[in-house]
């Protein structure tokens, strides 16, 4: 647990998965920078503010007098909001929790957005966002300047109405737009459907969900090589568009369930099984933090495409947690089938957890491995 000092108050934050000797903060100095500013503002108590993207609390929590919105296609935000809320007193009623697949309706005079790695994504917000905005109302985006792309700009000025960019601070820089409510806005892109390769399935993908428009070379290679003529559950852990569920529901005569911490990722999966089967009795789509919840010894097979990455910050905690999910949520056994880069080494951390793990198959690039419950 770290403090972090804000012009608000100060906030005990921590980053879920909560790891012991974390050696990473739950804010950075985007956070700072926008709440100084807002600070210097004298909002008005009754001001409407709505928060997207705030992936551990540090701007909906130093805002809570405001009683703001929390906009996000993250299920493992909203319970990182609410698990440092805990931590600091905050009442649960404090944050209105607004998913990704849900509308930000409403008037909101301040939106304030944390610039997402995904900018299709944040294109899409600033359309779902734009007709929720009054003549006064302000967009202000924050963003470290090393992931801050030149189209942001371009895209508010596009969409809400004239942007303007902040110096930068503490290598940190905030982006302001002014709506222009005469301004048309443009026609969203999202969902798209698309047929992957040869394959014959039809997948859907909204804006936030990882190869939009064409299968990943990872996901390729695993189709490739699932597991077949397996009855009883199969988990797609970390799911995203559904693919591999999919592909596996082919070739296996099993209940399919689908689970990821992305809202949007979960209703892509669910699209794209209507589109590719009239079986809806046979699979289960769940939004959740990995199989946290999930009954003991349930499950006949697992398979995962694991994260290596959280928002921008690389590393395997996120992929180890649900490993050591999957152990506890496969019946004896069952198998665990996981893909991942080569240069990654999963094959250490899996032996050491289910005491044995052997290479599938691989290529120059990744490697397939199985381990049994």
């Amino acid at each position: 647990m770290s403090v972090f000092t804000t012009p608000f108050g100060s906030l005990k934050l921590d980053r879920l998965p909560v790891r012991r000797k974390e050696t990473l903060q739950a804010w950075d100095a985007a956070d700072e920078y926008l709440l100084e500013f807002l600070h210097q503002e004298n909002l008005s108590p009754d001001t409407k503010v709505l928060v997207c993207n705030d992936a551990f609390g540090a701007l909906s929590l130093g805002l809570s007098s405001y009683t703001p919105a929390h906009y996000s296609d993250s299920f493992m935000s909203e319970q990182a909001v609410s698990h440092n809320a805990r931590q600091n007193d905050i009442p649960a009623t404090a944050i209105n929790f607004i998913p990704s697949t849900g509308t930000p309706s409403g008037l909101w005079d301040i939106v304030i957005i944390k610039l997402p790695k995904n900018q299709s994504w944040f294109r899409e917000q600033l359309l779902q966002i734009k007709p929720y905005l009054h003549e006064n109302s302000r967009v202000i985006v924050a963003a470290m300047v090393k992931h801050l792309p030149h189209s942001a700009l371009e895209q508010m000025d596009q969409i809400i109405g004239p942007a303007t960019l902040s110096r930068a601070k503490k290598k940190a820089r905030l982006l302001f737009a002014t709506p222009d409510l005469e301004k048309k806005i443009p026609v969203s892109s999202y969902p798209k459907k698309w047929l992957a390769d040869s394959t014959g399935i039809t997948l859907v993908n909204h804006a936030n969900v990882f190869s939009r428009d064409s299968l990943d070379i990872g996901g390729r290679f695993f189709m490739q090589h699932l597991p077949q003529g397996l009855s009883g559950n199969i988990i797609d852990l970390g799911c995203g568009n559904g693919v591999i569920g999919i592909a596996a529901a082919r070739q296996n005569d099993a209940h399919i369930t689908f689970v990821d911490e992305s809202y949007m990722a979960v209703a892509s999966a669910q699209e794209g099984w209507a589109l590719n089967t009239n079986e809806p009795e046979r699979a289960t789509f769940r939004v959740n933090d990995g199989l946290k919840g999930f009954e003991p010894a349930s499950a006949d097979c697992v398979l995962c495409n694991p994260p290596f990455h959280q928002s921008n910050t690389v590393g395997d905690h996120i992929a180890v947690g649900m490993f050591r999910e999957a152990h506890k949520v496969l019946k004896p056994g069952g198998e665990f089938r996981v893909i991942g880069n080569r240069h990654l080494g999963y094959h250490v951390k899996l032996k050491k957890l289910f005491g044995n793990c052997k290479v599938l198959t691989q290529n120059t690039k990744f490697v397939i491995l199985s381990c049994t419950r």
